[in-house]
């Protein structure tokens, strides 16, 4: 397990949802013609700041049995690993819910 993830699963739960968030890019800019680079925000700030509210939002739908992760990749995806008996879209949905609402929160001042 990577420094970057979380996880239950070793804990034996019989399902997992894990989440990979996209790692943070520079934010660009274009001023008189020319492009510039600002910081790039802060991975680990990021993933700290989210990791629990994702964690609570995920075991509050699915339940305390689920066991979920939340890492930093190249590209955002959810996976649902073991038997739901939702469908992968709805647990997908769900969970972007959930992530929606842990940054519309994100103070990170």
């Amino acid at each position: 397990m990577s420094e970057n993830q979380a996880s239950d699963s070793d804990q034996g739960y019989t399902r997992e949802i894990q989440v990979i968030l996209a790692r943070p890019q520079p934010q660009v800019s274009i001023e008189k013609g020319k492009v510039t680079k600002g910081p790039t925000p802060d991975a680990e700030r990021i993933l700290a700041a989210v990791r629990g509210p994702i964690i609570q939002g995920i075991q509050a739908r699915f339940g305390r049995d689920t066991g979920a992760s939340v890492s930093m990749g190249r590209r955002a995806e959810v996976k649902a690993v073991g038997k739901f008996k939702e469908k992968a879209g709805e647990v997908q949905e769900a969970v972007g819910e959930i992530l929606e609402a842990a940054f519309s929160d994100l103070d990170l001042d």
